[in-house]
């Protein structure tokens, strides 16, 4: 890709004098370890390391530099006013933009997020190949690679996304936390499906207020446009406020009787659970999940929301739910022939 098409529409507040427009850019990377031949190279100020500080340290490989100020170097650079805002744009451009190939699918909210975007892969493979990007990282067909963020910086999620346009995976579960919002991470994707599963007092320490992490949450639904789904927690405080500001389509669920897939009647016996749920006035009872709670009883109802929204049939979608695995570090049964039980649960709030 040519400097032209990289940087086109974007402000640059000045360019050095041996920088041109038919520079030939072959990779992105805003990691100094990560550096390939004709790389463009994004200098990002983060709290605790400035990249601008390191750039004596890249390679001949790196042919232009987009940074936020003055440089003392012979290659090639632009300085713009946010390189954190710009590198969204600049990975959706680069990679071709791949979520408009894809049926990209949000999970947010405090809890659920894995659970929830894990059983949507599960259901979705039994019909079509599905990848899921995440906590538990990034798996489609027999790959499974670990990532380090909930969701991926923008150049990684970007190249993950192309990746799997490049296998003709069609359809992408992928997990969007709240920082990865806030800093940017999902900018110029184009969401099919996005779930809100629910929102409390976790991640003040980052975003300081429940307004502002409310705020932070309400942006996946502000990126839907009308052709696109909302599939919303009813019983959620914060579900009518949601509603409000999206444009897309709004599905609801929950014990409310007003939502759209009422859920009722919710019996555990561990390890599994069992419920009843209501759709249009049709009526699916005694519904088997085999994973434990009320909380996962709401996970596995917006994973069929979602399905159903995508045009998959209800009545072939919910036999699967008495399969689903065990979601890592999630409530997980260990049964090895001992007298007791023994569950391994790591997810950080009681409701994950």
């Amino acid at each position: 890709m040519r400097s032209a098409h990289l940087l086109e529409g974007i402000e640059l507040i000045y360019k050095s004098p041996n920088y041109h427009e038919d520079i030939e850019i072959r990779y992105l990377s805003e990691n100094t370890n990560d550096i390939k031949p004709n790389t463009c190279f994004i200098c990002i100020k983060g709290s605790k390391v400035d990249s601008h500080e390191l750039i004596n340290n890249l390679s001949n490989d790196v042919v232009l530099i987009i940074a936020t100020r003055e440089l003392q170097t012979s290659i090639p650079y632009v300085i713009v006013k946010d390189t954190l805002e710009i590198i969204p744009l600049l990975a959706t451009r680069f990679y071709h933009h791949p979520s408009k190939k894809l049926n990209l699918i949000g999970v947010t909210g405090t809890d659920g997020k894995t659970t929830t975007a894990l059983i949507i892969k599960q259901l979705l493979d039994h019909f079509t190949p599905c990848a899921y990007i995440g906590t538990n990282g990034f798996k489609y067909l027999k790959h499974d690679y670990e990532t380090t963020l909930t969701t991926p910086k923008s150049l990684s999620l970007n190249k993950y996304l192309s990746k799997l346009v490049e296998e003709n995976i069609d359809y992408v579960s992928l997990e969007v936390s709240s920082q990865g919002l806030d800093t940017h991470r999902v900018d110029h994707l184009h969401f099919k499906v996005a779930i809100f599963t629910n929102l409390n007092h976790e991640h003040l320490d980052f975003h300081e207020t429940i307004e502002k992490y409310f705020s932070a949450k309400a942006k996946l639904f502000q990126m839907l446009d009308k052709n696109a789904y909302a599939i919303i927690n009813l019983d959620s405080p914060f579900a009518d406020d949601l509603i409000k500001l999206t444009k897309g389509k709004v599905i609801t669920y929950g014990k409310n009787l007003n939502s759209d897939y009422w859920i009722t009647n919710i019996r555990p016996d561990f390890p599994n659970t069992y419920f009843d749920l209501i759709v249009k006035d049709k009526a699916y009872t005694n519904i088997s999940l085999s994973l434990f709670g009320d909380y996962n009883v709401y996970n596995a109802v917006a994973s069929l929301a979602c399905l159903d929204s995508l045009g998959f049939e209800l009545t072939e979608i919910i036999p699967y739910l008495k399969n689903i695995k065990n979601i890592e570090g999630r409530m997980v049964n260990l049964e090895l022939g001992q007298p007791f039980k023994v569950i391994v649960d790591f997810a950080h709030t009681p409701y994950a």
